[in-house]
């Protein structure tokens, strides 16, 4: 039964995160290669959303 429930959290962050790139996109952004590569790591699992957001600030010198 975990497995599963790991399967459909990971899918539905995949989802969240191709949504919200499909959505910035859309907006004119430009998603960089770092935050694809933060979001790839939040589909696994590995970092939250806070976490993902610590980055990128630290990236760009967002306080």
């Amino acid at each position: 039964m975990g497995t599963k429930v790991q399967e459909e959290s990971r899918e539905r962050r995949k989802w969240l995160f191709d949504e919200a790139v499909h959505s910035s996109e859309m907006e004119g952004a430009i998603v960089s290669k770092e935050l694809l590569r933060d979001g790839e790591a939040y589909v696994a699992g590995k970092v939250d959303p806070k976490e993902m957001l610590a980055k990128a600030k630290a990236r760009y010198g967002i306080s």
